[in-house]
């Protein structure tokens, strides 16, 4: 269980460090090409004046190279097309970055749509940040998840908690920062075998 006091995470230190662990595994495996991240944000932010800048600073915060992604972008064709193809579109992400209302201090609310797409990357084991006004981008894992049924004929809806005392130090961003930074490119030398070099398999 999460704990209920603000301090630098809600997450207990085994679940952070297995964090930890699961983000230092995706950065050995990354291999040249690009990064992309899905931006989660509602309709009414992503037509807001402001967005334009907001978006610049988002792509600030994340590591150079990563191509950042909104629902505009990535479905096109709107609602029908987001239905159909998000599971397929989901599977080749390499995080997420969420918007929620801010209810208070530090506590931000997800709509129905904004919690699935979370819990679908989470499942994938990508990192999902969640964009906090006071805080900058921070790992869902130090939030305290709290489910909202609004409706009982809605989906729930879903806040999230920002731990007062955490901050951009955090291992858990480090680590999920690092995840999310491009690999560079290959040598030309790594990429094919030297003319130089004597073919393993070649005749005396």
């Amino acid at each position: 269980m999460p704990s209920s006091t603000p301090g630098e995470s809600y997450a207990p230190s085994s679940r952070r460090n297995g964090y930890v662990r699961a983000m230092q595994a995706i950065t050995a495996r990354r291999r040249p090409g690009p990064v992309q991240v899905y931006v989660s944000a509602s309709a009414r932010r992503l037509f807001a004046s402001d967005w334009p800048l907001t978006l610049r600073k988002t792509s600030a915060a994340l590591p150079a190279g990563v191509m950042l992604d909104t629902f505009p972008e990535a479905f096109p064709g709107g609602r029908y097309q987001y239905q159909h193809r998000w599971q397929g579109y989901a599977a080749d992400l390499d995080g997420l970055v969420v918007f929620g209302t801010r209810t208070a201090e530090h506590t931000y609310l997800l709509g129905p749509g904004a919690r699935q797409e979370l819990r679908t990357v989470i499942g994938m084991g990508r990192p999902v940040l969640l964009h906090a006004d006071s805080h900058g981008l921070v790992p869902v894992v130090d939030c305290r998840p709290e489910r909202h049924l609004t409706d009982p004929r809605a989906q729930p809806c879903l806040e999230l908690t920002v731990p007062a005392a955490w901050n951009t130090g955090a291992p858990t961003l480090q680590a999920a920062l690092q995840a999310l930074t491009p690999a560079p490119p290959l040598r030309s030398q790594d990429q094919w075998p030297s003319l130089h070099a004597p073919a393993s398999n070649a005749h005396p």
